[in-house]
This record gives C-alpha cells, sequence and structure tokens, in this order.
C-alpha cells in the first residue's frame, strides 16, 4: 500500500519514469525509503518532497538520490531484454548457434558489438572475463543478427543520452566480425 501512495505523490511532484527505483529498508526498528531516479533535481526542491514525503509517511527517513548509471543500464535490460540474456542471467539461458552479443561498457562510455557461437566468442580476445558483468561492464547476448544488436546498442544509448546526457559510442569488435 505504501508503495502505491509514493508513487500516486512522487507523479504529483512530477517525479516519474519508467526507471524509477524504489528501496524500502528497516534496520533497527527504523524505516528508510531510498528514491533513485535517473534525473537529477536541485537540492532545495530534493529537500522540499523529502520533507513533505516525511510529513505525510511519518516515522519514515526518506532520501532522493539519483539513479548510478549501471543500475539505470540494467533497468533497461530488465524491461527490454526478451529472453533475459544479460549478466548473470545468462548461464540461466539456452543460446546456441551463431548470435551476436553487446559488452555494454560503462566505465569507458561504449557499447561494443561481438560475435558469439552459443554463449562462446568467436574470438577468445572478445570476452576477458569469466563473469557475464563486471564492475565494469555487462554481456548481452542472444541477438539474431549484427544490425538488431546495433538497433538495440542505438536505442539504450538514446536513453542514456536522455536521462544522463552521456554520449556512449557504439563499436563493432573489428577481431570477430572482420569476416562479416
Amino acid at each position: 500500500m505504501i508503495m502505491k501512495e509514493l508513487i500516486k505523490i512522487l507523479k504529483q511532484f512530477g517525479i516519474y519514469s519508467e526507471y524509477l527505483k524504489i528501496l524500502d529498508v528497516e534496520l533497527d526498528g527504523d524505516r528508510y525509503i531510498t528514491i533513485l531516479i535517473p534525473t537529477t533535481l536541485n537540492w532545495i526542491e530534493e529537500e522540499e518532497i523529502e520533507e513533505i514525503l516525511e510529513e505525510m509517511l511519518k516515522n519514515v527517513r526518506v532520501k532522493i538520490s539519483r539513479l548510478p548509471l549501471n543500475k539505470f543500464i540494467k533497468i533497461y535490460l530488465e524491461k527490454n531484454v526478451k529472453n533475459k540474456a544479460y549478466g548473470e542471467n545468462i548461464e540461466n539461458v539456452k543460446i546456441e548457434g551463431e548470435n551476436y552479443a553487446l559488452y555494454i561498457d560503462w566505465k569507458n562510455k561504449k557499447i561494443v558489438i561481438h560475435k558469439f557461437n552459443g554463449k562462446n566468442p568467436i574470438k577468445e580476445s572478445c570476452k576477458l572475463s569469466s563473469n557475464w558483468e563486471t564492475m565494469w561492464g555487462i554481456w548481452v547476448l542472444g541477438f539474431e543478427s549484427k544490425e538488431k544488436a546495433k538497433e538495440f546498442a542505438e536505442n539504450l544509448a538514446d536513453e542514456i543520452y536522455k536521462y544522463y546526457e552521456i554520449d556512449f559510442d557504439i563499436e563493432e569488435h573489428k577481431r570477430c566480425l572482420e569476416d562479416n
């Protein structure tokens, strides 16, 4: 009940996004709600909204913060990757045959298109870590064509720019795509 109420109140303040994330934690009998949004509010507006929400919700500490870029990307993937073949979920998804993959490098602000056979990169130099997700980026597998992978990458890059005003470069990994 409190979450629906909270979202309704946030909408009244003009704070709503499909990427809104609300963390609700109880610690030593105290309740804390952190509202993560991809946009930035000015600090006066932020404090006013936090105070109003705390008054309305009684005995709850409220904090509004900016959603970290990597969390934003994961929410985007959760909403837009149909087979959930990204990050650690890849282990649980069946992927066979030739497919195209994206490495979303949030550290270096780029998305790199690769070619895979099932869950294995065509060239060893494509995937240097045994993990599908690291502190620097995340893998998305299973695109049926290079064009579909590129289209997905462009849409993600547009969303990132819309909320964070960060340009992500889209590159093709030459070593594994040179035959195409």
